[in-house]
């Protein structure tokens, strides 16, 4: 493990911390004291801090894949607070900018508590749609057709593009189905432009990923590149799957 890992991974479990951190002593203040619910949010919040720094020394560590449900989870956890520390930003500003005008600081005074818990259900709302939505489209990803004209003498191509893959967050009835899907366009080429795992590298062929990847068939190749993932994960190259 190099000392770059090492640090790259103490910067994000610092970063997330923060925000997490953030975003719970804000919400935390506007409950009262003596709520179990300011109690169940700080249990909460040092339940998954934990769970995060724990995924993150196995990824550094390049721990089996055993935990990667785990990971989802987490991860699961982490865009949730990257949308309500978005939110939360969002609120902060709004007092400030009411606290420059006379009238505004007496609407906050009255309103402003009632104000803030209609707004944190509603962001509370937003975010769980938001990540339902992504779900669905990372497991049914919609094909983009487009048409390229380029001022040479090249023949007709058809190319798929595919990226962040994130095969093991995918699993592999999934990525099963997305190979037949990019098959059934009939490529000339296909071309993969990162991000395709989230495994170590040894665990592709094992856990079945590569033989599922090696059914992608197009006339005139299958190309990949490494993205930031497959580098941290040890990947020397994709060729050969």
């Amino acid at each position: 493990m190099t000392a770059y890992k090492i640090f790259h991974a103490c910067l994000i479990i610092l970063e997330v911390l923060l925000a997490s951190a953030y975003v719970a002593f804000q919400w935390m203040r506007l409950l009262p004291r003596d709520l179990r619910l300011r109690k169940i949010l700080k249990i909460v919040f040092l339940v998954f801090s934990g769970l995060f720094i724990f995924v993150m020394v196995l990824r550094t560590n390049h721990v089996s894949s055993w935990y990667l449900p785990l990971q989802n989870v987490v991860y699961t956890w982490v865009i949730l607070f990257f949308y309500l520390f978005v939110f939360t930003l969002l609120l902060d500003v709004f007092r400030l900018v009411l606290s420059c005008f006379p009238s505004g600081r007496d609407w906050k005074k009255k309103n402003f508590y009632k104000f803030s818990k209609c707004y944190f259900l509603s962001v509370v709302a937003i975010s769980i749609f938001l990540i339902s939505y992504g779900f669905v489209h990372f497991n049914r990803p919609v094909v983009k057709e487009l048409a390229l004209d380029v001022d040479k003498n090249v023949p007709n191509l058809k190319i798929v593009v595919v990226s962040d893959l994130h095969v093991g967050t995918m699993s592999s009835k999934v990525l099963q189905q997305n190979v037949d899907r990019i098959n059934a366009l009939h490529p000339d080429m296909i071309l993969l432009l990162g991000d395709q795992f989230v495994v170590d590298w040894k665990e592709v062929e094992s856990k079945g990923y590569a033989r599922i990847l090696r059914r992608l068939n197009a006339n005139r190749g299958v190309y990949a590149i490494n993205g930031n993932h497959e580098s941290y994960h040890g990947f020397v190259r994709l060729s050969g799957l």
